[in-house]
Protein backbone atom coordinates (compact mmCIF):
# COMPACT_ATOMS: atom_id res chain seq x y z
CA UNK A 1 0.00 0.00 0.00
CA UNK A 2 1.37 3.47 -1.31
CA UNK A 3 1.60 6.43 1.22
CA UNK A 4 -1.37 8.23 0.61
CA UNK A 5 -1.39 11.49 2.59
CA UNK A 6 -4.53 14.61 1.90
CA UNK A 7 -3.76 18.45 2.81
CA UNK A 8 -7.47 19.72 3.08
CA UNK A 9 -8.16 23.38 3.77
CA UNK A 10 -9.17 24.72 6.70
CA UNK A 11 -10.83 27.10 7.94
CA UNK A 12 -8.04 28.82 10.60
CA UNK A 13 -5.06 30.62 9.72
CA UNK A 14 -1.84 28.41 11.66
CA UNK A 15 -3.93 25.32 11.29
CA UNK A 16 -3.36 22.66 9.21
CA UNK A 17 -5.32 19.37 8.51
CA UNK A 18 -3.93 16.10 7.13
CA UNK A 19 -4.89 12.67 6.75
CA UNK A 20 -2.88 10.10 6.09
CA UNK A 21 -3.51 6.56 5.05
CA UNK A 22 -0.74 4.20 4.76
CA UNK A 23 1.03 0.62 5.79
CA UNK A 24 4.70 2.84 5.56
CA UNK A 25 6.59 3.17 8.70
CA UNK A 26 8.26 6.66 9.32
CA UNK A 27 11.51 7.20 10.65
CA UNK A 28 12.02 8.91 13.51
CA UNK A 29 11.76 13.11 12.92
CA UNK A 30 10.19 15.55 14.39
CA UNK A 31 7.37 18.52 13.19
CA UNK A 32 7.60 22.41 13.93
CA UNK A 33 3.70 22.12 15.46
CA UNK A 34 1.87 21.34 18.18
CA UNK A 35 -0.25 17.87 16.56
CA UNK A 36 -3.45 16.30 17.60
CA UNK A 37 -5.16 13.55 16.08
CA UNK A 38 -7.50 10.56 15.53
CA UNK A 39 -6.28 6.63 14.61
CA UNK A 40 -9.38 6.13 12.54
CA UNK A 41 -8.71 2.58 11.18
CA UNK A 42 -5.98 0.10 12.27
CA UNK A 43 -3.27 0.75 14.71
CA UNK A 44 0.43 1.93 14.87
CA UNK A 45 3.46 1.53 17.37
CA UNK A 46 5.32 4.46 17.91
CA UNK A 47 8.10 6.16 20.04
CA UNK A 48 7.05 9.62 21.71
CA UNK A 49 8.69 11.82 24.19
CA UNK A 50 7.21 9.92 26.94
CA UNK A 51 8.37 6.19 25.64
CA UNK A 52 7.09 3.66 23.49
CA UNK A 53 3.16 3.27 22.76
CA UNK A 54 1.02 1.99 20.56
CA UNK A 55 -2.21 3.43 19.54
CA UNK A 56 -5.78 1.58 18.27
CA UNK A 57 -8.33 2.90 16.16
CA UNK A 58 -10.71 5.43 18.29
CA UNK A 59 -7.97 6.87 19.84
CA UNK A 60 -6.39 10.39 20.07
CA UNK A 61 -2.77 10.97 19.80
CA UNK A 62 -0.59 14.17 20.13
CA UNK A 63 2.46 15.49 19.55
CA UNK A 64 4.63 18.92 21.14
CA UNK A 65 6.65 20.66 18.44
CA UNK A 66 10.28 18.98 18.62
CA UNK A 67 9.22 16.07 20.11
CA UNK A 68 11.18 13.22 18.40
CA UNK A 69 8.60 10.04 17.08
CA UNK A 70 8.22 7.33 14.74
CA UNK A 71 5.49 5.18 13.30
CA UNK A 72 4.89 2.03 12.54
CA UNK A 73 1.63 0.07 11.40
CA UNK A 74 0.82 -2.97 13.42
CA UNK A 75 -1.51 -4.47 11.07
CA UNK A 76 -0.61 -5.23 7.44
CA UNK A 77 -3.68 -3.33 6.24
CA UNK A 78 -1.99 -0.15 7.28
CA UNK A 79 -3.61 2.47 9.55
CA UNK A 80 -5.59 6.01 8.53
CA UNK A 81 -5.34 8.95 11.12
CA UNK A 82 -6.79 12.33 11.02
CA UNK A 83 -4.26 15.48 12.16
CA UNK A 84 -4.72 19.05 13.31
CA UNK A 85 -1.29 20.52 13.36
CA UNK A 86 -1.31 23.73 15.11
CA UNK A 87 1.62 26.57 14.42
CA UNK A 88 3.81 27.36 17.73
CA UNK A 89 2.19 30.92 17.65
CA UNK A 90 -1.23 30.33 17.36
CA UNK A 91 -0.88 27.84 20.90
CA UNK A 92 0.71 30.40 22.03
CA UNK A 93 -1.92 33.84 21.46
CA UNK A 94 -4.27 31.49 23.14
CA UNK A 95 -2.20 30.17 26.13
CA UNK A 96 -1.35 33.81 26.27
CA UNK A 97 -5.18 35.11 26.27
CA UNK A 98 -5.98 32.54 29.00
CA UNK A 99 -3.14 33.72 31.52
CA UNK A 100 -4.42 36.30 34.08
CA UNK A 101 -2.15 39.76 35.51
CA UNK A 102 0.31 39.18 32.86
CA UNK A 103 1.14 35.43 33.53
CA UNK A 104 2.65 33.56 30.30
CA UNK A 105 1.65 30.28 30.15
CA UNK A 106 3.30 27.58 28.04
CA UNK A 107 1.70 24.67 26.46
CA UNK A 108 2.58 20.98 26.79
CA UNK A 109 0.59 17.65 25.59
CA UNK A 110 1.32 15.31 28.55
CA UNK A 111 -0.06 12.30 26.82
CA UNK A 112 0.80 10.97 23.31
CA UNK A 113 -1.98 7.94 22.82
CA UNK A 114 -5.47 9.04 25.13
CA UNK A 115 -8.20 6.35 24.57
CA UNK A 116 -10.65 8.52 25.56
CA UNK A 117 -14.42 8.55 23.53
CA UNK A 118 -15.40 11.85 24.54
CA UNK A 119 -12.05 13.77 23.27
CA UNK A 120 -12.13 11.38 20.25
CA UNK A 121 -16.07 12.71 19.69
CA UNK A 122 -14.58 16.43 20.50
CA UNK A 123 -11.82 16.28 17.77
CA UNK A 124 -13.67 15.17 15.12
CA UNK A 125 -16.33 17.55 16.23
CA UNK A 126 -13.23 20.31 15.59
CA UNK A 127 -11.73 18.20 12.55
CA UNK A 128 -15.47 18.70 10.85
CA UNK A 129 -15.15 22.67 11.67
CA UNK A 130 -11.78 22.98 10.75
CA UNK A 131 -12.31 21.34 7.46
CA UNK A 132 -15.84 21.55 6.59
CA UNK A 133 -16.90 23.17 2.96
CA UNK A 134 -17.94 26.83 3.72
CA UNK A 135 -19.39 29.42 0.96
CA UNK A 136 -17.88 32.59 1.19
CA UNK A 137 -20.88 34.22 3.14
CA UNK A 138 -20.37 31.23 5.90
CA UNK A 139 -16.84 32.22 6.79
CA UNK A 140 -16.64 34.24 9.64
CA UNK A 141 -19.28 32.44 11.45
CA UNK A 142 -17.00 28.56 10.39
CA UNK A 143 -14.15 29.97 11.65
CA UNK A 144 -15.67 31.12 15.06
CA UNK A 145 -16.95 27.86 14.91
CA UNK A 146 -13.39 25.92 14.51
CA UNK A 147 -11.82 28.27 17.00
CA UNK A 148 -14.63 27.31 19.78
CA UNK A 149 -14.03 23.52 18.62
CA UNK A 150 -10.18 23.71 18.92
CA UNK A 151 -10.14 25.51 22.04
CA UNK A 152 -12.51 23.05 23.68
CA UNK A 153 -10.71 19.76 22.58
CA UNK A 154 -7.42 21.51 23.33
CA UNK A 155 -8.35 23.24 26.71
CA UNK A 156 -8.89 19.47 27.90
CA UNK A 157 -5.42 18.06 26.84
CA UNK A 158 -2.89 20.66 27.53
CA UNK A 159 -1.07 21.22 30.11
CA UNK A 160 -0.27 25.15 31.08
CA UNK A 161 3.02 26.13 33.25
CA UNK A 162 4.19 29.33 34.23
CA UNK A 163 6.88 30.51 31.72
Amino acid sequence: MPAAFTLLPGALKGVRAVVGDTARSFARHTHDEFGIGLIDRGAQRSASGRGPVEAWAGDVITVNPGEVHDGAALTPAGRRWRMLYLDVGVLRAWADDMGADGVRLAAEFTQPVLRDARLAAGFRQAFACVTGPTLPEQAPAQAMAAHEALLSLLGARLAFTQR
